[in-house]
C-alpha cells in the first residue's frame, strides 16, 4: 500500500515536470508531427496523450493503495463483530462499496460503520484528480513586456536630408543684417556653404510617397509591436486666397493667355512660388504666377526656384483653371479663342466667369513647424500611424538661405564654424517642403503645333499628373484619357469596342478598366495630408535616421509589443491541489489500513484463496440449501440474514466437538476416497468393456 503511494507519488512528479517542461513554450500548430510506424501524430495529440498517460498511472497506483487498505479495514471491522456476527446481505453492501455506487446509499450498513463510510466516498472522490490534472495544461496567448528599443527617428537634426552644400569662397561683405537678428557680427570677408536643395534620398522617398499616396513601410522593432513618438517637423497648410489676388492671378494668367506667342496655351494647371527673395511681406506683384517680360515674350513661370540658391518662405500657390484645358466641338482649345474672338473682355468672363467650364480654384500653400505627436501600431507588419500636431508655429518657415544663417568659416582661429542645433532642424525642414514642392510646381497646358492643320499635345513641367492629387474634384479633368490631344475631336482606340463584320456587338468587353476621377478628399485637404505622409515616410530609410556617434542620437523608446502568441500555460499550483488532496487523501485512507493490520495482526490481499480460506473458517447462523450452492442471482432472502461470524474464540467443549467432528471427517474421506477409486476401477472396466465390444463389432 504505501509502495503504491509512493510509486503514484513519483508519476505525480513525472507529470509535473513535463508539464513545467512545457509551460511558456510555443504551442505547435496542426502541421507539427512525429510520425510513428508509419502513423502521422501532432505534436498537440502527443503531448495530451502524455499527460493523459501520467494522470492514468497515479490514479491506479493510488486507487490500488485504496482497495489494499479498503479490505483491511472492512476485515478489521468484521473481525471486531465477530461475536455477533455480521449479515451477508451487510457484507456484499461493504465488499461492493468500491466498484458499485449504489451500495453508499445503504443506510443501514454505513451507520454503525462511519469510518468504512469516509473511506468508501474518499475512494470514489480521488479519481477526480485524474480528470482535473490534464486540464491543468492549456493553451494561453503571450504578450511580450513593453522594453526600451531603438525606433526609426528622422535625423532632422543632422545633414542627412539635403544635398552637398558647396563652399562658397571668402568675398567681400555688402550687406548687413539687419532684416533678422543675428548671432555674429559679419566680417569683412566672409565665406559660406550654400544650401543646394534636398538630398536625393529624400526626392525618391517624395516621388514614391505621392504616387503612393500613403506612408511608405516603416521597420518597426516588432511584427506586432507600437511606440509613441513626439518630434518636432515642418506642417504644411494651404487655403483659398481672397478676391483681390485671385483676381490678380487671373489676370495675369489672362494676360499671358493674350500674348499671340502662347495662343491655345492657356494652363490649366499651375503652381508657383512668390517672387519676393527677402523676408518682407509679399505684395499682390509677388504673387502672380507669370513675369511679364519687356526684354522677351517669354513670361517665364516662377516654379524653379526651389533650388535655385534664393531665399523666400517655404510656400507656393497652387492653382487650377479646368476652362482652359476644355475644347470645343472641333477638338480646339477654348483658350485658342484669344487669337482671334470674341473681344478679350468677353473671353475673360468665358474663361473665368460664372460660365465657365468648372470653377477656378487657388490655394496658398505655406509650410510651419509644429509638433507632431506619433502613435505607431504595427499588427502582423501592417502599419497604422495616428498624428495629432500641435504647437503650430506662428510664422511660416523661412528658406535659411541668408548669409547671416549660413555656416560661417572665419579666417580666425578664435571665431569658430557656428554650427547649431537649430540650423540644422531648420535645413532638414526645409529640404522637406522643397522635396514636395517639387512634385508640385510646374504648369500642365495645351500646346498647338500647325502642320496640315491644328492638332494639340500636351505640355507639361510638373509632377502633379503622376499623384494621388488627381483623385481630387478639382483636378478630375486630368484623367488619362484626357492628356492626348485629338485633331478632330476623334474617339480614342481605349473608350470604344471593335464590331464583328456582322454588325454585331463585340464579344471583346472590359480590356480597359475606367477610372473614377474626382472620388478623393478636396485637394486643400490632399495637400496637406500628402505632405504629412511624405514626412512620415523618411523614416522608412535608414540614411536618414541618426547615426549613432550623433550627439542627437535620441534614446531608445518604450516599445510595447503585442505578439500574440499561443504558448503552452501551466500553473502548477492547479496540478499539485488536485494531486495534493488525492495523494493526501490516499495516504489517510493507507495508514487507517496500516493500523487494521496491526489490529488484526495480518494482512489481507484482494485474492480468491483469501476469501477461500476466510469463508471456510466461517461461521454461519443457518445452512446453505442445496440449490443455492451455485451462487446464481439474486440472492435469496434467507441468505441475506444469514449471520456469518469470522474468528470467533470457542470453548474448549467446542473445540473438542470440532476436533472430534475432523476426525470423523477424516475417516469419512479416507472412505469417500476408496469409494472414489472403486468408482474409477469400475469406470475404466466398463470402458475397457466397451472398447471390446466396439472392436469386435
Amino acid at each position: 500500500m504505501a509502495g503504491a503511494v509512493l510509486l503514484g507519488l513519483l508519476f505525480a512528479l513525472g507529470h509535473h515536470f513535463f508539464y513545467a517542461s512545457l509551460h511558456g513554450t510555443e504551442a505547435p500548430s496542426v502541421y507539427d508531427e512525429y510520425h510513428l510506424f508509419g502513423a502521422s501524430l501532432s505534436e498537440q495529440q502527443t503531448n495530451t496523450a502524455i499527460g493523459t498517460a501520467f494522470a492514468f498511472l497515479v490514479r491506479a497506483c493510488l486507487i490500488f493503495a485504496i482497495s489494499l487498505a479498503y479490505q483491511q479495514a472492512v476485515l478489521w471491522s468484521a473481525a471486531r463483530e465477530s461475536n455477533r456476527g455480521v449479515t451477508v446481505a451487510h457484507l456484499d453492501v461493504l465488499m461492493s462499496a468500491l466498484g458499485n455506487l449504489l451500495a453508499l446509499g445503504t443506510l443501514s450498513v454505513w451507520v454503525r460503520r462511519p469510518v468504512l463510510l469516509l473511506i468508501a466516498v474518499m475512494a470514489w472522490l480521488v479519481p477526480i484528480a485524474s480528470i482535473v490534472t490534464p486540464a491543468t495544461l492549456s493553451i494561453g496567448t503571450h504578450t511580450a513586456p513593453s522594453e526600451l528599443r531603438k525606433v526609426p527617428q528622422i535625423a532632422l537634426k543632422s545633414l542627412n536630408l539635403v544635398a552637398e552644400m558647396p563652399f562658397i569662397p571668402y568675398s567681400p561683405v555688402d550687406y548687413t543684417c539687419s532684416e533678422k537678428p543675428c548671432d555674429h557680427k559679419p566680417r569683412i570677408l566672409e565665406a559660406h556653404y550654400a544650401y543646394d536643395g534636398p538630398s536625393n534620398t529624400v526626392r525618391k522617398i517624395a516621388l514614391a510617397t505621392t504616387a503612393q499616396g500613403r506612408v511608405l513601410n516603416i521597420e518597426a522593432p516588432a511584427p506586432n509591436s507600437s511606440w509613441k513618438l513626439d518630434f518636432i517637423a515642418p506642417t504644411l497648410r494651404c487655403s483659398s486666397v481672397n478676391e483681390t489676388i485671385t483676381k490678380a492671378i487671373q489676370d495675369n494668367v489672362f494676360d499671358y493667355t493674350l500674348n499671340r506667342d502662347n495662343c491655345s496655351h492657356g494652363p490649366g494647371y499651375l503652381s508657383w512660388k512668390t517672387r519676393n527673395w527677402g523676408l518682407l511681406p509679399d505684395t499682390i506683384d509677388d504673387m502672380v504666377p507669370y513675369l511679364d517680360s519687356d526684354m522677351s515674350d517669354t513670361w517665364p513661370l516662377i516654379s524653379d526656384m526651389v533650388v535655385s540658391g534664393y531665399a523666400g518662405k517655404a510656400s507656393f500657390f497652387v492653382a487650377v483653371f479646368p476652362s482652359l484645358m476644355s475644347r470645343d466641338i472641333n477638338g480646339e482649345s477654348t483658350s485658342s479663342m484669344s487669337c482671334t474672338s470674341p473681344a478679350p473682355s468677353e473671353l475673360r468672363t468665358t474663361l473665368f466667369g460664372p460660365e465657365a467650364v468648372a470653377p477656378t480654384t487657388i490655394l496658398w500653400c505655406e509650410t510651419y513647424t509644429s509638433t507632431h505627436r506619433t502613435e505607431f501600431s504595427f499588427v502582423n507588419g501592417v502599419q497604422e500611424i495616428h498624428v495629432d500636431v500641435t504647437d503650430l508655429s506662428d510664422t511660416p518657415l523661412i528658406s535659411e538661405n541668408r548669409p547671416c544663417d549660413y555656416l560661417v568659416r572665419e579666417s580666425l582661429e578664435d571665431f569658430p564654424c557656428v554650427f547649431n542645433a537649430t540650423l540644422l532642424q531648420s535645413l532638414s525642414h526645409q529640404a522637406i517642403s522643397h522635396a514636395f514642392a517639387e512634385m508640385v510646381l510646374g504648369k500642365i497646358q495645351w500646346t498647338t503645333y500647325v502642320s496640315g492643320g491644328r492638332d494639340l499635345s500636351m505640355e507639361m513641367t510638373s509632377e502633379i499628373a503622376s499623384t494621388v492629387l488627381t483623385r481630387s474634384p478639382e483636378l478630375a479633368w486630368l484623367r488619362e484619357s484626357d492628356l492626348s490631344g485629338r485633331p478632330d475631336y476623334s474617339p480614342l482606340l481605349q473608350s470604344i469596342q471593335p464590331v464583328w463584320e456582322d454588325g454585331t456587338k463585340s464579344k471583346f468587353v472590359g480590356l480597359r478598366n475606367s477610372q473614377r476621377a474626382g472620388t478623393g478628399a478636396p485637394l486643400k485637404d490632399m495637400l496637406e495630408e500628402l505632405f504629412l505622409n511624405v514626412t512620415l515616410s523618411l523614416m522608412s530609410e535608414e540614411l536618414l535616421q541618426y547615426n549613432s556617434s550623433s550627439p542627437f542620437y535620441p534614446p531608445p523608446t518604450n516599445v510595447t509589443f503585442s505578439m500574440r502568441t499561443n504558448i503552452y500555460v501551466y500553473p502548477a499550483y492547479k496540478l499539485w491541489l488536485a494531486y495534493g488532496l488525492a495523494i493526501g487523501t490516499t495516504g489517510l485512507i493507507v495508514s487507517f489500513g496500516l493500523a487494521a493490520i496491526v489490529s488484526n495482526n495480518a494482512s489481507f490481499n484482494p485474492s480468491f484463496s483469501t476469501w477461500m480460506r476466510l469463508s471456510r473458517g466461517a461461521e454461519l447462523s443457518a445452512e446453505i440449501e442445496q440449490e443455492n450452492l451455485e451462487g446464481r442471482d439474486p440472492l435469496p432472502r434467507y441468505l441475506k440474514e444469514l449471520n456469518v461470524r469470522f474468528w470467533r474464540e470457542k470453548s474448549g467443549e467446542q473445540r473438542m466437538e470440532e476436533e472430534k467432528l475432523a476426525r470423523s471427517e477424516v475417516v469419512d474421506g479416507e472412505a469417500d476416497q476408496i469409494e472414489l477409486a472403486r468408482f474409477g476401477d469400475e469406470v475404466n472396466e466398463t470402458g475397457g468393456a466397451d472398447r471390446e465390444t466396439s472392436l469386435s463389432r
